[in-house]
């Protein structure tokens, strides 16, 4: 009975033990002024992303202003990081931060997923503001509301983990350095795959801009390729410099000629594997061969030549590297060039063509005018003269009446008064 006794004593006594030790580490991680510091900002973060779900998010899926795939695309996995995002602050104020860093990082995956549907959230939100008038109207009105902007609340989740390494930084003092630089390092970690996530984003959406874009060519858009380089250069022949917008990805190479409506269309394309390149520093060119085509291109400047040189010869030697590593080496890639039509041997004949009939259309037109000129001139000098002719008839048919009228007078006038008019009044 005495030992029960004294066993729940100790026991009582162990827990409020445990009690004291608990509330004085709590109140040592609150006295750190950059604990502090994190705690606060957390809990601003945490406000912020409730107030873009509540704001936002239900009101834009109530009232039916986006779709469910729209919303998944734009407010996909801030539900999971807000969740997440408040298990960490709960964690800060009651343990350690690297006990709490160490339980968040393999958290993290939700921001991944964030980061790989970043871009394309942000190109629906843009398209959606220019094409829709009502959600305009709506995100307009929250903006005003909440004083904040939705672009600005969106890269948040992308901006935080960056700022969890500032302020771990800030931490390292004493015997705990080594494990809060092994946690810094954990969370780097995770920046880069976020970076490298948004990257990939980013470089799909371009992809498939220029797919939409691009005619004669379909199905740009293949796992593994990526964007290297875009940008005008000029592709030389022997009578002209024509301008090209050249793509080089990781895999091709690819040429288009701007339309008139905006797209472009497809000229070449060459596998970057059997492709080699020699480099003129005259005059800014560099030749590009691949197996039977060849291209000669140019750029306004040598700066400007020597970055697509070095930057296509790296791709090439990758490319190949990569394609070494293989059993087999394949040969189905073949360079494509756009065929003109079968009785114009050259782009150039065309021109020359179109030129000719573009010429003799303009002295036919000139002719006509001339003659319509002459001919007004002719009809405006004619009715002129017509003018005048007619008052000249006028004139002389009212001379012929008068002398008619006399003639008649005389003839009409009796013998008898004609005789007895005296002489001096005739005279």
């Amino acid at each position: 009975m005495y030992s029960e006794l004294l066993r729940g004593v100790r026991n009582r006594c162990s827990k409020r033990k445990e009690k004291i030790h608990s509330d004085n580490a709590a109140t040592e991680i609150l006295a750190t002024p950059v604990i502090r510091e994190m705690i606060s900002s957390e809990k601003a973060y945490l406000d912020f992303l409730r107030l873009l779900l509540n704001n936002f998010l239900i009101p834009a899926e109530s009232q039916h202003f986006l779709t469910r795939s729209e919303i998944q695309i734009i407010f996909g996995e801030l539900e999971s990081i807000y969740k997440i995002n408040s298990m960490l602050l709960e964690s800060l104020t009651k343990e350690e931060v690297t006990k709490a860093f160490g339980q968040f990082i393999p958290c993290t995956k939700a921001y991944y997923r964030y980061a790989e549907k970043f871009e394309r959230a942000q190109q629906l939100h843009q398209t959606k503001l220019r094409d829709d008038k009502k959600y305009q109207k709506f995100v307009s009105t929250v903006e005003n509301e909440v004083h904040m902007k939705f672009d600005a609340l969106l890269i948040m989740p992308i901006q935080r983990i960056p700022r969890y390494i500032l302020l771990l930084n800030n931490l390292q003092s004493g015997q705990k350095a080594a494990v809060i630089q092994e946690t810094v390092q954990k969370l780097e970690i995770v920046t880069r795959e976020i970076d490298a996530h948004v990257v990939e984003s980013k470089n799909a959406t371009e992809i498939m801009e220029i797919e939409n874009k691009l005619d004669f060519m379909k199905d740009i858009m293949v796992p593994g390729r990526k964007l290297l380089k875009s940008g005008i250069l000029y592709e030389v022949d022997s009578r002209a410099r024509m301008k090209r917008h050249i793509w080089l990805f990781s895999d091709i190479l690819v040429a288009g000629k701007k339309k008139m409506n905006g797209r472009y269309e497809c000229c070449f394309v060459y596998p970057i594997r059997h492709c080699e390149i020699s480099c003129n520093g005259s005059n800014f060119s560099f030749l590009i061969k691949c197996r039977d085509e060849s291209t000669m291109l140019t750029a306004d400047s040598y700066g400007i030549s020597q970055s697509w040189i070095v930057l296509i010869e790296v791709t090439i030697s990758q490319a190949k590297s990569c394609r070494s590593t293989l059993r087999k080496e394949s040969s189905k890639q073949r360079p494509w060039r756009k065929k003109y039509r079968p009785h114009l041997q050259s782009m150039f004949q065309f021109i020359d063509t179109f030129r000719k009939i573009f010429t003799a259309r303009m002295k036919s037109q000139s002719r006509r005018e001339r003659t319509s000129v002459a001919e007004r001139q002719k009809s405006s000098t004619l009715s002129c003269l017509a003018c005048l002719g007619i008052r000249r008839k006028k004139r002389d048919c009212a001379k012929r009446s008068a002398r008619q009228q006399t003639v008649r007078v005389q003839k009409n006038v009796p013998w008898w008064v004609a005789e007895s008019t005296p002489i001096g009044d005739e005279m």
